[in-house]
């Protein structure tokens, strides 16, 4: 029997529910200092902590809201806001810091505000910058509580697609 103290994980239904557990997971993130070799166990286990959690335990897996297809990026603002896109279906989804969610930015799709693929977030003041095969900035609209409008787009160099 190991006895080897771990840190709680909540787990998954399935990998495609994984808004009702974590979606910020620091793997390896333990209190405790030694290195693999020096802890009793196998060497391929892997100590986890929750960084953050979207949504809550209940019926939530069953909201799209809270269902992640594929995570490529999360980032969160300095309001605490955090963004999550998500390759399936092509989207970014904004929560508040308590995990509740606030609104979808942007789209599928090629035309502004739209992306095949988002694959890098970044939140710099008011503004959100989404990569995929194209850079689409959104910025907060007047009395918006987070960057619901498009600033501007452009393609990334050595792309020969415009797609997002």
């Amino acid at each position: 029997m190991n006895t080897r103290p771990r840190t709680t994980l909540e787990t998954l239904s399935s990998v495609s529910r994984l808004g009702v557990a974590t979606v910020l997971v620091a793997s390896a993130c333990s209190s405790d200092t030694r290195s693999a070799s020096q802890l009793p166990g196998p060497s391929d286990t892997v100590n986890a902590v929750v960084s953050a959690r979207i949504g809550s335990t209940g019926m939530l897996d069953e909201v799209d809201e809270y269902i992640f297809g594929e995570i490529q990026s999360v980032t969160a603002d300095d309001n605490g806001l955090i963004y999550v896109a998500d390759r399936l279906p092509a989207s970014v989804r904004v929560y508040r810091p308590d995990g509740e969610f606030l609104a979808w930015v942007g789209r599928a799709g090629e035309g502004p505000g739209e992306f095949g693929w988002p694959v890098d977030l970044l939140a710099i003041d008011d503004r959100l910058y989404v990569r995929g095969l194209r850079v689409t900035v959104f910025r907060k609209s007047e009395g918006s509580e987070y960057p619901d409008s498009v600033l501007t787009t452009w393609s990334v160099p050595g792309f020969a697609n415009s797609d997002s």
